[in-house]
């Protein structure tokens, strides 16, 4: 005997009906709990794995700005320097045209005492002396 049998006539297409989406229903969520302890460990693997990436991105953008920060301070500094050379050789220019004025006028004692010639018939160190002597008293004032 046959549990269909124990059921009315008019009510067994009911029952198979019933009977079928309760089956139906017992393989979907069996099916899905099959495939979520299948799928579990992979969206977890996928999840730690995203974390990872997300913070590498974020060690990388903290580091770029780090490493922007500091170029732009050594761009800075490089800047001051080249500034600062350009000064110093202004400087340096005006330093070099200042000394070759002032040498200016001990070139041409120099030419004057270069062509000065010791009077015919005397003691060349006499003059040379004489003339030493000359110069540098006009140099400390004394004449």
């Amino acid at each position: 005997m046959s549990l269909i049998n124990l059921i009315p006539v008019e009510y067994r297409p009911v029952a198979r009906l019933v009977g079928g989406l309760a089956l139906a229903a017992t393989l979907a969520g069996g099916g899905a709990l099959a495939a979520g302890k299948y799928y579990e460990p992979r969206v977890a693997l996928a999840e730690a794995q995203a974390q990872g990436a997300s913070d590498r991105a974020h060690q990388f953008e903290v580091a770029y700005t780090a490493l922007a920060a500091a170029t732009q301070r050594q761009n800075a500094a490089i800047n001051d320097l080249q500034a600062q050379g350009v000064a110093r050789e202004e400087v340096a220019k005006k330093a070099i045209a200042a000394a070759q004025g002032a040498a200016q006028g001990l070139y041409t004692q120099a030419a004057k005492v270069s062509a000065s010639r010791p009077p015919a018939g005397g003691d060349e160190c006499t003059a040379a002396r004489k003339a030493f002597d000359e110069e540098l008293k006009q140099e400390r004032g004394l004449k």
